[in-house]
């Protein structure tokens, strides 16, 4: 940088904090320092009116950036401590606010082995749940009642997804398929795709719900064309 550039910069900074004192002295009353200080730094009376209160402003914002921080470290502080206790630390937050209790609300049985995944239809008042009896159920989770079992996997059921409307299920399984399932009218497997080699971990629709993806311990990750499988 230019040193002009520098001496004008210095100046600009001096003649700021000579006026933001000569206020501070003036509004305070401090009369004799006040002429004495004008002396010194020579400081007129027109730049006094133009920076008028300046050092009063900049002394608030210090205090309210203070204020600011405390605020922000105290937040920083609070999540860091739910984050080693694993829960909310608000004084009157309980356990048994966070934790679900018993009694339970429904306690939904007929698989005949490991749940691995439930999940909630996004319109419908119906959860699917997939288990590693190798079977999907249907239930209804504001009766608590079962609805119906979908079958067709020949292994334990690993992840199961709906797409965005809620009208086609997709399943996978360590049978080393995945399978498409109607969800509006007859629960019927329409289509089955292969091309796995080993078992298929994960399922997902893409957010238009035209593709299929899929992750296995085969080390692969596939795409599937909803429309032709």
């Amino acid at each position: 940088m230019p040193s002009h550039a520098l001496s004008h910069g210095n100046y600009f900074t001096f003649t700021h904090r000579n006026q933001a004192i000569a206020d501070y002295l003036g509004t305070n009353g401090y009369t004799d320092a006040l002429e004495a200080f004008r002396k010194e730094a020579d400081v007129s009376n027109e730049l006094e009116r133009k920076y008028g209160g300046l050092l009063e402003k900049k002394w608030t914002s210090v205090i309210r950036l203070q204020k600011k921080v405390m605020e922000l470290e105290a937040k920083l502080s609070e999540i860091e401590k739910e984050a080693l206790d694993g829960a909310p630390t608000k004084s009157k937050r309980t356990p048994g606010e966070w934790i679900p209790r018993p009694p339970e609300k429904f306690t939904l049985t007929g698989h005949r082995a490991t749940v691995t995944r439930v999940i909630f239809h996004p319109v419908f008042s119906v959860m699917v749940s997939a288990s590693e009896d190798a079977t999907i159920k249907v239930w209804d989770f504001e009766t608590g009642e079962y609805e119906r079992t979908l079958k067709g996997h020949t292994d334990s059921v690993q992840d199961i997804a709906f797409d965005a409307q809620g009208k086609l299920l997709a399943s996978c399984s360590a049978d080393v398929s995945i399978k498409l399932w109607d969800f509006q009218q007859t629960y019927e497997c329409v289509k089955t795709m292969h091309g796995h080699d080993h078992n298929v971990s994960s399922v997902a629709f893409v957010p238009a719900g035209d593709f299929v993806l899929s992750a296995s311990r085969d080390r692969t990750i596939k795409m599937w064309e909803v429309a032709t499988g």
